[in-house]
């Protein structure tokens, strides 16, 4: 038996929670095929059971508090090899700190030095973008207002673009004292149901609307091998009338769950987890 462990990191509200309800669900259900299967039954299964639950009843998942670490075990299979899968779900503020406070607790590095794979969550429809002066003028302009000068503005980790963000954490789980070079980064553009209708590619969108990021993860050489993923675990937008009558329309739960790899799309949330494995 092989073992691997992979870090899910992103920040907070980016569908690493969402996305580890859905993948229970896929498993343990069954309704659809899947590059990996479950073998067995975890002994610690409660925290997968209720937001598999939540997923599947359409109630909001609750992101997982600041402090809160639960950490996954899963034996699954591939043809004749046993895998052993060891997944942390941290919270987004884990990450949001280790930027902003250039720290983090002993157990998350412990998580990031053991990683052999990295998953990178970001949300489609949640990019702080970058804001010039020019921008920002205009935009208090276009609302009647007069920009003001000569005042500056109290700095906050809050309104750094979330691209900035990344390539930061991304930098630290690749060099000492927190992680090494050379390892697979699958990175997973969540609630891909709202950027669908842009006619990109996961990896054309990513290109587009966090370039920095893009750039980084493809020419510093931090990472072994990078493919970037468009994930829908949840189907649609549950604050949504139309999105949520047409989910529970599905006689098939799994069948909400969207993966486009490219221009190939699937119901398989185990696919950039078999990616990471190889």
């Amino acid at each position: 038996m092989s073992q691997n462990d992979i870090l899910l990191c992103g920040l907070p509200e980016s569908g690493k929670t969402t996305f580890l309800a859905a993948l229970w669900y896929l498993l343990s259900q069954r309704e659809m095929p899947t590059t990996l299967a479950l073998r067995a039954l975890p002994h610690q299964r409660e925290y997968l059971n209720d937001i598999s639950r939540k997923w599947s009843r359409f109630i909001p998942i609750t992101r997982t508090p600041g402090e809160e670490v639960h950490e996954i075990s899963l034996q699954l299979q591939v043809h004749d090899a046993v895998i052993d899968l060891h997944v942390p779900d941290m919270s987004g503020e884990t990450w949001e700190g280790l930027w902003a406070t250039r720290g983090c607790e002993g157990h998350v590095v412990e998580w990031i030095q053991r990683a052999s794979g990295i998953m990178l969550f970001l949300h489609s429809d949640k990019v702080r973008p970058p804001l010039d002066i020019m921008t920002h003028n205009a935009m208090i302009e276009a609302v009647g207002g007069t920009p003001e000068s000569g005042n500056s503005i109290e700095w906050s980790p809050k309104k750094t673009p979330t691209q900035v963000i990344l390539v930061d954490v991304l930098q630290a789980l690749s060099l000492s004292p927190f992680g090494k070079e050379g390892r697979l980064l699958a990175v997973v553009v969540s609630a891909w149901d709202k950027a669908e209708d842009t006619g990109m590619t996961p990896d054309h969108f990513l290109k587009v609307h966090l370039p920095l990021l893009h750039q980084f993860i493809k020419c510093s050489g931090c990472f072994s091998e990078i493919k970037v993923f468009g994930v829908s675990a949840q189907g649609g937008d549950l604050r949504s009338e139309s999105d949520s009558e047409r989910l529970k329309a599905q006689d098939v739960p799994s069948e909400r769950i969207r993966v486009v790899e490219e221009n190939v799309t699937t119901h398989d949330l185990t696919v950039p987890i078999h990616w990471l494995m190889k």
